[in-house]
């Protein structure tokens, strides 16, 4: 059963390094340097995954994010090659995020730590066909820089929790050419029109959920630069359809999307409730019910509340909206 004390205090994790120059319990400086920063970088995109549905974000570091990977490190003992790291509880360093289920990304077990989302990410990359739900390109980007971080093929690192002889995960040079490998496989983000009734709003975040007609939901957020977070008020809880960039884990399934235009459903919009599935780059082949559109690159939009299916000549191109429906068939 899990305790309060289980649940609030620190969790202890081994940092152990193999394959080193140096002689035991001893490291270059620029290499710490460049495995704690890679360690960190990780863990800031596996929790903010987890908290958000996005693995990264433009802006200053939110306060909640500072405290979920306020590690604590002791250093290498004579002889040793291990760090141990104290790490905080998700939910006592960021409760309004982590205390119940996220309303934004993947719920987790009380108790956990980010470092336990670290380790949940590279062991779904050791599965056959992993679906992308740990991860996302900026998770993978961190844990390939820390595969990577000693530079030198023959060091490698095992991150697991202290005292634990099985549970853990090893980033050395095969697991970089697995990362790599499958950061290759997911799908580039894809402009997409998506019409559902908008839900679960967070109106001075500029976030909400769009579900589609047969109930899926899909996460997103407005573009500041584009939508006035106003629109969000007024079409809460009601059919709205917008157009947005949207986010693709490696199965080819949306995990998130960010709306440059957002206004009520008019007629015709219907045919736009499914959720769009990407195109993964090593089959080329779209999985699923109906392929993203593919757009020319997007101009600078105007702020305020405009109709996604109002797209000749003003957005992103020339093309006609004939043009465009023409992807979906």
């Amino acid at each position: 059963m899990t305790t309060e004390k289980h649940i609030t205090s620190p969790a202890a994790y081994d940092f152990r390094l193999r394959g080193l120059a140096e002689a035991p319990g001893q490291i270059k400086a620029a290499s710490c340097h460049r495995l704690i920063g890679a360690l960190l970088r990780t863990a800031e995109s596996a929790v903010r995954l987890a908290a958000t549905g996005e693995g990264a974000r433009r802006g200053r570091r939110p306060a909640w994010l500072e405290a979920a990977v306020d590690f604590t490190m002791s250093g290498l003992a004579p002889g040793s090659t291990v760090f141990r790291l104290e790490v905080p509880r998700l939910s006592a360093a960021a409760p309004a995020q982590f205390a119940g289920r996220p309303l934004w990304g993947e719920p987790v077990s009380p108790g956990t730590t980010a470092l336990d989302l670290v380790v949940a990410a590279i062991r779904e990359t050791e599965t056959e066909d992993p679906s992308g739900r740990h991860f996302d390109t900026w998770v993978l980007s961190g844990a390939l820089d820390l595969s990577r971080a000693a530079r030198n093929p023959g060091v490698g690192c095992r991150l697991a929790p202290h005292g634990s002889a099985t549970a853990g995960v090893v980033l050395d040079s095969d697991a970089a050419a697995r990362i790599g490998t499958l950061l290759e496989r997911i799908p580039a983000p894809q402009v997409s029109i998506l019409s559902g009734r908008l839900d679960v709003i967070s109106h001075e975040r500029g976030r909400f959920q769009i579900v589609l007609d047969h109930g899926a939901r899909l996460p997103g957020r407005i573009e500041a630069e584009s939508v006035d977070r106003e629109a969000l008020r007024t079409l809460w809880g009601k059919q709205a359809t917008l157009t947005g960039t949207v986010q693709f884990r490696s199965d080819g399934r949306p995990r998130f999307v960010e709306a440059h235009r957002l206004g009520p459903r008019v007629e015709g919009d219907n045919i736009f409730a499914e959720l769009p599935h990407g195109e993964r780059p090593d089959t080329k082949e779209t999985v699923g019910l109906r392929p993203a559109l593919t757009l020319l690159p997007r101009p600078p939009a105007p702020r305020g509340v405009a109709r996604p299916r109002d797209l000749r000549d003003t957005w992103p191109g020339s093309e006609p909206v004939e043009e465009l429906l023409a992807q979906l068939d």
